[in-house]
């Protein structure tokens, strides 16, 4: 515990590292640039295009460590040509072949740069994004890598030996492209997250059914075609068998999928005390998600779970421009402390510290906004603030996900689903 202490600051900051050029880091930079008080902004992406985990690559890792459980590892090796030609290398990310959003285009976007007008109401992915060492110096740095690179697959008793003896069985959604792969299997899918329901419902079109659904909280809808079950509880080898939680055993299994999420990791910071990262399931004294308490001319963006990453990313940066341009201030060490604290205390240790979802996500955001509303001075640029209409567009969006998918999945606006927004004073007046 850091004893009381003044606020950091202030700051004599020039010059910027953004760590990756996604959605996130170019938000940030938005940001940086509209205070026109900084004199080098450099962006740092590992991939030959801007867009993060956007850019679809169809090459995957082609294979994932079996348990993966450990943030402390290095990054996937870079995948280069393999047909003699000379080019940028390839990056694996969790992109797969038919991924559309699960949030509609009308909140994931940014404030001055909307989806093409006639875009499907829930964009796919081509909507989105159709050897020498240098050292230099800077000022700050915003760790804008996102935290999808580290596959988190548990340690469950006897995967270590079942994968060593049939090594292809279990994988990972981040290796996950397309479900012909699966057609005639038997296939369980852990987890019940997004990912988890949309590639659920896409091997369940062509593998042996029903398919599996590994779940902790049973769904309110069953699927077509799959079964909710309880936690894989033990690998049995020499049946190709696993035992359920529950008690129940399933043999003869022909591929498991892991979509369990990721773990956090920065390889590239792990000399910092103290350490950010020790279990990877959450980063270690990140005030409100963003600023790093002990030192902080260090900030992460996006680090939550269930937020509108678009939005909440250019709030994020319209912080983190102001508090070094001097124009907000942060509060003392002590005093950051405490909320971290206060965030264990109200949601509990790993992963729960940054999942937030509706309404924690606006709350968030608009307090966000209204810190940097508080600012100092006229110059830079102003984060948007949700009103009723995106606050009525996030607490429908799951089901209105559905529906888009029941109709077929070409609806282009809410309003073709049924989804009307009405202001309040409209409702009042009729």
């Amino acid at each position: 515990m850091v004893s009381s202490s003044p606020p950091p600051g202030p700051f004599n900051i020039q010059k910027i590292a953004i760590i990756g050029a996604g959605p996130t880091g170019l938000a940030a930079a938005k940001y940086l640039l509209a205070e026109k008080c900084f004199s080098q902004i450099d962006i740092f992406e590992q991939q030959a295009e801007v867009g993060g985990v956007w850019n679809y690559t169809s090459i995957p890792s082609e294979r994932v460590s079996v348990p993966s459980n450990n943030p402390h590892v290095p990054p996937d090796p870079p995948i280069w040509p393999d047909d003699g030609t000379e080019g940028a290398p390839l990056f694996s990310n969790p992109m797969y072949e038919k991924l559309n959003t699960n949030i509609p285009k009308n909140i994931m976007k940014f404030s001055d740069l909307a989806f093409e007008e006639g875009s499907l109401l829930f964009p796919t992915r081509e909507d989105v994004q159709s050897g020498e060492v240098k050292v230099r110096g800077y000022d700050a740095v915003i760790c804008a890598n996102g935290h999808y690179s580290i596959p988190y697959i548990p340690d469950v008793p006897g995967i270590e030996d079942f994968n060593k003896k049939y090594p292809d069985v279990i994988t990972h959604s981040k290796i996950y492209r397309k479900p012909e792969g699966f057609k005639g299997k038997k296939v369980i899918v852990c987890g019940s997250g997004p990912s988890g329901q949309d590639i659920g419902t896409q091997i369940a079109t062509v593998c042996q059914q029903p398919l599996l659904n590994s779940v902790t909280t049973p769904q309110s809808d069953a699927k077509k075609g799959q079964e909710e079950v309880s936690h894989i509880a033990e690998y049995l080898i020499d049946e190709r068998a696993v035992r359920f939680t529950n008690g129940r055993v399933e043999k003869n299994i022909d591929a498991v999928v892991y979509c369990t999420g990721y773990l956090y990791g920065y390889h590239f910071l792990e000399s910092l005390s103290p350490p950010l990262v020790t279990t990877g399931r959450r980063v270690l004294g990140a005030y409100k998600h963003l600023f790093d308490i002990y030192h902080p001319t260090l900030a992460f963006t996006a680090l939550m779970y269930k937020v509108i990453p678009f939005p909440v990313s250019e709030a994020q940066g319209a912080v983190v421009a102001k508090v070094w341009a001097n124009k907000l201030a942060l509060p003392g060490a002590e005093e950051m402390e405490r909320w971290e604290e206060e965030r264990v205390r109200e949601v509990g240790e790993g992963r729960p510290f940054h999942v937030m979802g509706y309404p924690a996500d606006v709350e968030y955001l608009n307090g966000l906004c209204e810190w940097v509303r508080s600012a100092d001075g006229n110059e830079g640029k102003e984060p948007p603030f949700w009103g009723d209409r995106e606050v009525f567009i996030r607490k429908v969006y799951v089901k209105m996900k559905e529906r888009f998918e029941e109709a077929g999945g070409t609806a282009r606006t809410m309003e073709e689903l049924g989804y009307v927004f009405e202001p309040e004073e409209s409702r009042e007046s009729g």
